[in-house]
């Protein structure tokens, strides 16, 4: 399933929930939009469409969780990880895929330290550890 068919029947899920009240609902379709919005900003950027995908589930999940603009507000503008001077802390509204983004954007714009350099390997691997794009990449290296 790509991400447009999950952000689909997330819309469907909010509409039809009759427990929710119509400002809970409005509050999660306009979230809905804001992360539909970074998606297809995602896919115009060519970022490999599982990765999107994945994204696109885990925000539509928390996006049905969420019952305040505070709490939306936290998972659609995640801050970056904090480095403390020995390593990363996350923010916990981050997911791994979008902070996979952002270091793919950041190691575009400067070169890395080895700090910096190492957090995106670490991510990068979290991210790919089970799939089989990450086999697929691993063996095309090999071949380098």
């Amino acid at each position: 399933m790509d991400y447009e068919m999950v952000l689909f029947f997330t819309f469907a899920e909010i509409v039809m929930d009759e427990s929710a009240s119509n400002n809970l609902k409005e509050l999660r379709i306009d979230a809905l939009k804001e992360i539909q919005r970074s998606l297809n900003h995602y896919h115009h950027l060519g970022y490999i469409p599982e990765m999107i995908t994945a994204i696109a589930e885990k925000k539509c999940q928390m996006i049905k969780e969420a019952t305040s603009q505070t709490e939306m507000n936290k998972f659609l503008k995640p801050r970056c990880p904090f480095y403390n001077g020995e390593k990363f802390i996350p923010d916990p509204y981050i997911i791994p895929e979008e902070e996979l983004i952002c270091w793919s954007y950041a190691s575009l714009r400067f070169p890395l330290n080895s700090i910096g350099a190492a957090r995106f390997q670490k991510v990068f691997k979290q991210v790919f550890q089970n799939g089989s794009r990450s086999i697929r990449l691993e063996n095309e290296a090999d071949h380098e």
